[in-house]
């Protein structure tokens, strides 16, 4: 270092030039600069083992969610249109039911019946009625009816069977069964007057007749109706009754035996049922009325003839 005002070389420690005597200007101590490190976000090595990365592209959003939720939506619409088409066809079907002639007289039936409103109470509710309904172009026809009731007292279900004649519905059967297993029968004029078993018609062989028309009953100036017994065999066409799925729940069985009076062509023009289980008679006399059979003979002149037909049922 040298001395500012005379250029006297001096030491590092002096504070006055030996030579001039003028005061030295102390320097700071050097302080080498601070080596620059960058941040470690940004040091790139290019010796890596992969090489010079290159930017990636972004990823796209994934569609797959979109989709199943629009799946899931489609669904439920179709799940809840299906339901509602059900319940209101169910509704649809339930009410036109409830509304028939049959139905209704069954239902009053059911309420009107002291022995129901002891063990039941008032009847509250009956269910969707199950069974089968027929009526022939001639106003004939039959019903059975199965159906939930729901009382004050207790609940059960209501069988009923039910035949129509002249454009008039009656009933034949008709009891509810007890959710403890007990029957309660319903007891009505129309059942009075059809329950019970009556003697069937004098049973000579089928292709035997009468001999003396005169002791007939039911001979008529007009033209003779003679007994002819059982029927089955003259038969030339006897279609089988179908077993009803109300008889079937039962288990109904057994033989029903229909009165007949046929024509002197052949033809069944009055059929009534004289026995067997009441949910099977309406199925047997609809069928009977059908049969056609051979026409009877008198004195070689055709007649009427009353006798019976028989069908018989076996538990499936």
């Amino acid at each position: 270092m040298n001395c500012m005002n005379c250029g006297n070389l001096l030491s590092p420690d002096v504070k006055f030039c030996p030579k001039c005597g003028s005061p030295i200007a102390q320097s700071a101590p050097y302080t080498p600069p601070a080596q620059y490190t960058p941040p470690a976000r940004q040091v790139q090595s290019s010796w890596s083992s992969g090489g010079p990365q290159s930017p990636q592209p972004p990823r796209r959003k994934s569609r797959a969610g979109k989709i199943l939720l629009i799946l899931a939506t489609f669904l439920i619409l179709v799940v809840a249109g299906a339901g509602a088409a059900i319940y209101y066809g169910y509704r649809y079907v339930e009410g036109n039911l409830k509304s028939s002639e049959a139905y209704q007289s069954a239902e009053a039936a059911l309420k009107q019946s002291d022995a129901v409103a002891a063990k039941l109470g008032e009847i509250r509710e009956t269910g969707f009625p199950v069974g089968t309904y027929k009526v022939d172009a001639d106003g004939s026809g039959f019903a059975t009816y199965t159906m939930s009731v729901v009382g004050t007292k207790a609940s059960g279900r209501y069988f009923v069977s039910m035949e129509r004649k002249a454009g008039t519905w009656r009933i034949m059967r008709a009891f509810v069964k007890l959710d403890d297993g007990e029957d309660v029968s319903i007891v009505s004029a129309s059942e009075e007057g059809s329950s019970g078993e009556r003697p069937s018609a004098a049973a000579a062989a089928p292709d035997e007749v009468n001999a003396n028309p005169e002791d007939d009953d039911t001979a008529s100036a007009g033209g003779k109706t003679i007994s002819g017994g059982v029927l089955n065999g003259k038969a030339i066409s006897k279609p089988q009754p179908p077993y009803p799925a109300l008889a079937k729940a039962v288990r109904a069985s057994g033989t029903v035996v229909v009165s007949v009076v046929v024509d002197e062509r052949g033809r069944v023009i009055q059929a009534e049922a004289l026995s067997g289980h009441p949910l099977l008679r309406p199925v047997c006399v609809t069928v009977a009325r059908q049969a056609r059979l051979s026409p009877t003979l008198l004195a070689g002149k055709p007649v009427k003839v009353r006798g019976t037909l028989t069908y018989e049922f076996k538990p499936e």
